[in-house]
């Protein structure tokens, strides 16, 4: 049975209940992984998943349950009309666009990947003095959506290698994630050599003088700090609450565009909602829109964005970006003496209201003359739009990262009116 036709089997036993409105989330799963441990693969693991959410409109509120068998379908809708009558009621409930669409991205057969892995970590059993750890994962996963104008079914191919390496006092760390088998092949050497380079960078005398400098942050660095300082404020959802600091026609930088695009990583026809998806040019020199789920838009009366994003079926929507980059009209050479920070660390910790942050970085150097030099850690300290503000230049190339129910696409990103002690 497919997983469309299993959702049929469920919209036929929810519409009995006569609800206002519904939507079934389904999702089919299948993955393998491998995990590195001090230069060796300690375990390989094998999983397959099935599930689905449920959530119906009941009396203008909604509730929502998830299942994993569909013995317990009849269950599930009960629970999900329960917790329907603990909500608020939404205001401006409308029916979202009818859609049909049924898409899946074809890979080529990726062989086995562990194998590739476990060549690369044998050309290094030599060399005693790096300790590496990681982890190698692929596999697929399918959604079917079903709710009473739409029935959207997706399916693609998921790849991603993160490498550490320690040597000495040095650490060092890359990844990469991608679509296709082939790339990902290619990128396990890379990556790892990458993670190594960079520890053994890190492993030297570390400079102690600071001064004041400009900042040049890489893009790990950069989306940890967007993540947690940034993507917060542009929720239509916490904007309506007085949560966010940001208002539509507020400055930031002339020359600096923030888009979510339907290109990427995460480039779903449609979100986890059914809404197809789109760009919003989020900044573009100054605040232009925010972005909106269902549930937010029939709250506050405004249009999903297409931005409904679930971890997975146990969860219900909420706001994310899906495809997020970052651009600035000045772009060039970043590499002038300042302070080159390639990790953040307690990102977690940004204020999201003032956007005010003090974070630390363990993985940073100097750089004098286009020579990289190690740096002790560091404390950055400042607020996010300042930070953007304050924006130099950025490099051409660009790195795309996994995350955010999707990915950012970053370039190395030069700024001042950041404080480094």
């Amino acid at each position: 049975m497919s997983l469309s036709e299993k959702g049929w089997g469920i919209r036929a036993r929810v519409e009995k209940k006569n609800p206002e409105w519904y939507d079934i989330y389904l999702e089919k799963s299948e993955y393998r992984s491998a995990e590195v441990e001090n230069s060796k693969i300690s375990r390989e693991e094998i999983s397959q998943e099935f599930g689905y959410g449920l959530r119906v409109l009941s009396n203008g509120r909604i509730g929502f349950s998830y299942g994993t068998s569909l013995d317990e379908v009849d269950a599930t809708i009960d629970r999900a009309f329960s917790t329907a009558r603990h909500r608020k009621v939404l205001k401006h409930f409308a029916h979202p666009p009818s859609i049909k669409i049924a898409y899946s991205r074809l890979d080529e057969d990726e062989g086995d990947l562990a194998e590739i892995l476990l060549e690369e970590l044998d050309k290094r059993t030599e060399e005693n003095e790096i300790h590496l750890n990681g982890s190698l994962g692929w596999g697929r996963v399918e959604k079917a959506i079903i709710n009473p104008g739409s029935e959207a079914n997706e399916s693609a191919p998921i790849y991603n290698f993160s490498m550490s390496a320690t040597i000495a006092q040095g650490r060092g760390f890359d990844m990469y994630s991608c679509k296709k088998s082939a790339k990902l092949k290619k990128w396990i050497p890379e990556v790892t050599e990458r993670a190594i380079e960079i520890a053994r960078s890190m492993s030297g005398k570390k400079e102690k003088e600071v001064g004041k400098k400009e900042l040049l942050i890489h893009p790990y660095a950069l989306a940890q700090i967007l993540e947690y300082g940034l993507m917060p404020s542009i929720v239509g959802d916490r904007c309506h609450r007085g949560e966010s600091k940001l208002r539509k026609g507020l400055m930031i930088r002339e020359g600096l565009a923030i888009r979510d695009a339907d290109e990427g990583l995460a480039d779903w026809k449609v979100d986890d909602e059914a809404c197809p998806s789109t760009k919003a040019d989020i900044i573009d020199g100054e605040i232009k829109e925010f972005l909106y789920d269902l549930k937010s838009s029939w709250e506050w009366g405004e249009k999903s964005t297409g931005n409904g994003v679930r971890e997975d079926f146990r969860d219900e929507p909420s706001i994310a970006p899906r495809n997020l980059y970052l651009d600035l009209d000045e772009k060039g050479d970043v590499m002038e003496d300042g302070i080159y920070i390639y990790d953040v660390l307690g990102a977690h910790t940004i204020n999201m209201e003032t956007m005010d942050f003090s974070l630390g970085s363990s993985i940073c150097w100097t750089i004098e003359k286009g020579e990289l030099k190690p740096l002790r850690p560091v404390i950055l300290s400042g607020n996010v739009l300042e930070m953007l503000k304050n924006s130099i230049r950025v490099s051409k190339e660009r790195k795309e990262i996994g995350g955010l129910g999707g990915s950012i696409v970053l370039p190395h990103l030069r700024t001042g009116g950041v404080r480094i002690g």
